[in-house]
């Protein structure tokens, strides 16, 4: 693993399990995963990473380089993507369920969409001044849901397509994460505390769906 002298900020774990990525300060570390052990395979020259995460089909990782996100081949580990538009830091990267769309948060206020093949930039929403902190999107991509921190503290409804927000509804509290179930049924969103809100989604984000548990 990461020496003991080394910090890791992220972890993604392989579709089969038998893999594992580790964001460390001096570089990416890719992992195999044994019975009773942890082996490090190969190693990415990226310093810091705070965010990274494998394809749903195993086959290649987006990471995190600044401003930067970089697309990795698990299968040959050369570099086949630089995605680059973002003006700071990359916050949060997501694949679709097809593996032909990446679509990644920053602390610019810019939600983008990536296709992988090309690297170009298919669609965007961008709020400039907005405390993005994670995006989440229904199973065909066309809805997405992002949540802001302080001091608005909002989910918003955003039609990625035409970067319009439909609808925004207040938390309250400090979110750290969203994400939607793969039917598209529920939306999960992470706030402080260990509280969890959950909206069983209708066609609509409605307040008078959520529920509030306890983690």
């Amino acid at each position: 693993m990461c020496s003991s002298d080394l910090k890791i900020f992220c972890l993604s774990l392989h579709p089969t399990g038998l893999f594992l990525l580790a964001g460390c300060s001096d570089k990416v570390r890719l992992y195999t995963v044994l019975i009773d052990d942890i082996r490090e395979l190969r190693d990415f020259n990226i310093r810091g990473c705070h965010e990274l995460r494998f394809s749903n089909g195993g086959h290649l990782f987006a990471a995190a380089n600044g401003n930067i996100i970089q697309i990795y081949s698990t299968t040959f580990f050369d570099n086949v993507q630089n995605l680059k538009g973002h003006s700071n830091k990359v916050r949060k990267l997501k694949w679709a369920q097809d593996d032909n769309r990446l679509y990644s948060v920053g602390s610019d206020g810019a939600i983008f969409e990536w296709e992988v093949t090309t690297g170009d930039r298919s669609a965007d929403f961008v709020e400039r001044g907005s405390n993005l902190v994670d995006n989440a999107f229904t199973p065909d991509s066309r809805m997405h849901y992002a949540v802001t921190g302080p001091p608005s503290r909002l989910i918003k409804e955003i039609q990625l397509a035409d970067g319009m927000v439909l609808k925004e509804l207040s938390l309250g509290l400090n979110p750290n994460a969203i994400t939607m179930s793969r039917s598209g049924r529920f939306l999960l969103a992470g706030l402080e505390n260990g509280i969890v809100r959950s909206d069983r989604k209708s066609t609509r984000l409605n307040s008078s769906h959520i529920t509030i548990s306890y983690a």
